[in-house]
């Protein structure tokens, strides 16, 4: 068996299928129709509330700012435009008791090694 022409009469036919039409509608619409699917199913079993809750819950940004503990020293300047959404912390303990008093929305730490 001569693995060449094998070869290339792989590659001969990949091509083909992967120039046609109908392949590359069908690689796009496939994952939609997917995901229609799964909604369809979850409105219909009575998840829909939940489905809801869950996008909103990924996806909302919240109103709160963003702690920032800066031990590297390169970011510990925050702009005057920038104030409103992030507030700096000298140390992780204080960012996370922050966190847990729900004064900020997330924390971000800058190692000193950055």
């Amino acid at each position: 068996m001569d693995w060449r022409k094998v070869w290339v009469v792989t590659r001969h036919e990949y091509l083909t299928n992967v120039r046609r039409a109908g392949f590359i509608i069908m690689t796009a619409i496939v994952p939609v129709l997917g995901l229609a699917v799964l909604l369809f199913g979850a409105f219909f079993g009575g998840q829909a509330r939940q489905l809801g809750a869950f996008f909103e819950k990924q996806f909302d940004v919240g109103d709160k700012a963003i702690g920032v503990v800066d031990e590297s020293g390169y970011f510990s300047l925050i702009l005057p435009a920038y104030q409103e959404d992030f507030v700096p912390y000298g140390s992780e303990e204080e960012a996370e008791t922050a966190l847990m008093a729900e004064e900020v929305s997330k924390v971000l730490v800058i190692g000193g090694d950055y």
